[in-house]
């Protein structure tokens, strides 16, 4: 009699766990909860979260900040010429790639809504932006005659390299190097935070544009070449080993 008391009662816990499981799923699928006006978004501004835990996107001429609980207001940042291609966080900076002129702008959240906002020279137009937790800045400038990739520790000024066949999208991989799309070689550059360039190729060319970290320290490039439009994968980033314990 114990022992099927017992049985029943485990089956009657598997039942439960297995029900609860149902409805916490169920209610944790994704759903559309609202839409938002935004005046001046348009087809390639982006959005990114900002250390300050607010949304932040770029439109022409001006950089919105907004709270996730009142997005429908927002609070404007007014940056003459600026033509945006792409926003990313960067330690407690949010940057921007701009096209309008040869620029990355940056903008301080840690003190207040664009205090001490500092564009930062570089030579041509940039195309792409991405952040380190620790403030570094990568960016492609493939409007640079002749094309370019550069680094930016903040508040020096920027340090880049020649990088030519169209360097456009850049991300921060797992292993904390940075990574560009390299349009006309079919592959991708990897940037060390000390100044290291590493060319991996292997995509078809004239087709890698935009690049993001996945999970499983991946990468994923977009490719838009005619007829062979998807994405890629890229495998095998070593994140680096954590720092030994105090002796």
């Amino acid at each position: 009699m114990k022992r099927t008391t017992a049985r029943c009662l485990a089956a009657a816990v598997l039942a439960a766990a297995f029900v609860l499981a149902c409805v916490s799923s169920a209610a944790a699928a994704p759903a559309v909860n609202g839409t938002f006006l935004v005046p001046g978004v348009e087809t390639n501004n982006k959005i990114v979260a900002g250390p300050d835990g607010k949304m932040w996107v770029a439109t022409s001429e001006e950089v919105l900040r907004f709270s996730p609980s009142t997005p429908m207001i927002q609070e404007p940042k007014i940056i003459a010429e600026l033509s945006p291609r792409d926003i990313d966080v960067a330690g407690s900076l949010v940057v921007v790639a701009d096209a309008g002129k040869p620029r990355i702008v940056t903008l301080t959240t840690a003190l207040g809504f664009g205090e001490k906002d500092l564009p930062i020279a570089i030579v041509g137009a940039s195309q792409g932006v991405a952040g380190s937790p620790a403030g570094q800045i990568a960016f492609s400038d493939p409007g640079a005659v002749p094309e370019q990739i550069g680094l930016i520790t903040p508040p020096n000024p920027a340090q880049t390299s020649e990088q030519l066949g169209d360097p456009f999208g850049v991300a921060l991989g797992a292993d904390q190097a940075f990574w560009f799309a390299q349009f006309v070689q079919g592959g991708v550059t990897r940037l060390t935070s000390a100044g290291q360039k590493t060319l991996l190729t292997g995509l078809p060319k004239e087709s890698p544009r935009q690049i993001a970290a996945g999970p499983g320290n991946t990468l994923w490039v977009t490719l838009v070449k005619a007829g062979e439009e998807g994405v890629a994968r890229i495998s095998g980033l070593e994140p680096p080993l954590p720092p030994p314990p105090p002796v």
